[in-house]
């Protein structure tokens, strides 16, 4: 039987994994014919079905639970760029925190803590529909980069730990930065197992 823990984690990272896949088709970063219309948490979803970038998010979201786990992710961004590689949006989960304490029972993460999470993401879906309209125009020949956010043991953690060979992070001091200047406040999560916020910058 999986550890509270673990459930948690698989929980969240599906959650992480639905919401860079939905982004990703709203947004038009790829053409929709990649994209299958699935059913999740009762609401329609679009996920990619293109081999190369399943296994991209796919090895992410191996590096995000490995910083939730030490409790070092401080936040996740997805950068929607241009033709020339200048941000033109970023989508970011800011202040994330995961209870990770095995005395939460595994039934009751299931039930009411479980629904909580789900009528979250329904919501998240509509709202970054609804904010579509108030995002730029998706350009074409548009690309994403995906950033995380930890401290240098973080860091460090990752770099030393052979299961992440294939797949290194590239650290940068310095975050290049761009005209952004509006945030549009999209979702927040606030139950007994997760919490974060989730927003927009144009």
């Amino acid at each position: 039987m999986n550890s509270p823990c673990a459930n948690h984690m698989d929980v969240v990272l599906e959650f992480f994994e639905i919401c860079f896949h939905s982004i990703l088709f709203l947004r038009k970063v790829y053409p929709s014919s990649i994209f299958t219309l699935k059913k999740k948490y009762n609401v329609p979803v679009h996920v990619c079905i293109y081999p190369d970038l399943n296994k991209y998010i796919s090895d992410v979201l191996k590096s995000i639970n490995k910083f939730l786990l030490s409790n070092k992710l401080k936040e996740i961004s997805l950068w929607i760029l241009d033709a020339s590689l200048h941000p033109v949006e970023k989508f970011v989960f800011n202040n994330i925190n995961i209870e990770r304490e095995h005395s939460l029972l595994s039934t009751e993460f299931e039930g009411t803590n479980k629904k909580q999470i789900e009528d979250a993401f329904r919501t998240f879906c509509l709202k970054l529909s609804t904010n579509s309209s108030v995002l730029k125009t998706a350009s074409d020949n548009s690309s994403f980069r995906i950033f995380i956010r930890t401290d240098q043991s973080g860091y460090s953690s990752l770099c030393e730990d052979l299961a992440f060979e294939g797949f290194p992070w590239i650290a940068e001091d310095s975050v290049p930065q761009n005209e952004l200047k509006e945030i549009i406040p999209i979702q927040s999560l606030n139950n007994p197992v997760i919490q974060f916020e989730f927003y927009a910058e144009i």
